[in-house]
């Protein structure tokens, strides 16, 4: 159900299952990476004015269930305050925002002392992006977590900047751009506090990696490439991406958010490098092909934790928009 200003400015409610994408996708998004995406069952209430676009959400995400109709997680829910303000900074938009997100009853965690407990995990983040003359653009963001996760302390964050720029030819319309990515991961100390970064219900794919091995989460990333349209409308975009741990006392976690690697005794923290390549192409209005592949050849740290074949993601993407 929806009422208000659904066009132009003014407030406006939704409610009900929807897709949300909010600000770099990064901590909220409904993604179109994966054949079952997220969707979420929220209340969502909209301002929107000509200095200021304001978001205020509370839901929870929806579970799918092969048994039965899909529903919302139980014991799990989140908040989100998003502002979006247009005309503090020339060709900018400056976005601080704050979410929350609780786990309890069924969806307990376990703290580094063993015990089940309620998780209420909170976060106040920064985002500005925007164009400078000449071409440029750039995008930063900062993100502090906090709260209780069963007995221990949150302190995690994550810090994002990123520039680009755009050539000023019309033939294949090149866009260079670059960015870099850190996110905390955990001492591996039994000292009451949770380090590792929490990235909610983000978009991971293809924000962290074409390949899904890496998640938002005790990773340090950088990320360099060039998109751009070699014929009408195909769109081409190649990058080159290095991974490094956080730290190695945490893991290595992939876009589901599960540890894939442990290795506490590795002397590097280098995980990998690849070359990813993604194209698409419109066949109609409505409807987009995609073809590329995702690259990773390991590094130091997977070597040592007997992880040595490389690894290469082919695909095919089909997708249609109703």
């Amino acid at each position: 159900m929806e009422a208000g200003a659904i066009e132009g400015d003014g407030p406006k409610v939704r409610v009900g299952r929807q897709d949300l994408f909010i600000g770099s996708n990064r901590l909220i998004s409904t993604g179109d990476w994966s054949n079952i995406t997220k969707n979420f069952d929220v209340v969502r209430g909209t301002f929107n004015a000509p200095i200021v676009n304001l978001d205020l959400i509370a839901g929870s995400v929806v579970l799918d269930d092969p048994n039965r109709m899909d529903r919302s997680k139980p014991g799990e829910h989140f908040y989100v305050v998003y502002s979006k303000w247009g005309k503090l900074i020339p060709g900018a938009s400056v976005e601080p925002y704050v979410m929350a997100k609780t786990q309890s009853g069924t969806d307990e965690v376990k703290g580094k002392d063993g015990r089940l407990g309620d998780a209420d995990t909170f976060y106040g983040g920064l985002r500005i992006i925007g164009t400078l003359p000449g071409g440029f653009d750039y995008n930063a963001e900062a993100i502090r977590e906090g709260g209780d996760y069963a007995d221990d302390v949150v302190q995690a964050f994550g810090y994002i900047l990123g520039g680009g720029w755009k050539l000023p030819v019309e033939r294949w319309l090149p866009h260079f751009s670059s960015d870099f990515v850190k996110v905390s991961g955990d001492s591996g100390r039994k000292d009451g506090h949770h380090e590792s970064f929490d990235y909610l219900y983000g978009a991971q794919q293809p924000l962290t990696s074409l390949t899904g091995q890496m998640a938002l989460r005790n990773i340090v990333d950088f990320r360099a490439g060039v998109d751009f349209t070699p014929v009408k409308k195909l769109k081409v975009q190649l990058d080159f991406r290095d991974y490094w741990l956080a730290t190695v006392q945490d893991g290595l976690y992939n876009t589901f958010g599960t540890q894939t690697v442990l290795n506490a005794k590795a002397t590097s923290a280098h995980v990998g490098a690849g070359i990813d390549l993604q194209t698409n192409l419109p066949i109609t209005p409505k409807t987009f092909l995609g073809v590329g592949v995702g690259t990773l050849s390991p590094g130091a740290y997977l070597k040592q934790s007997g992880k040595t074949t490389g690894y290469v993601y082919p695909y095919l993407t089909f997708t249609r928009i109703l």
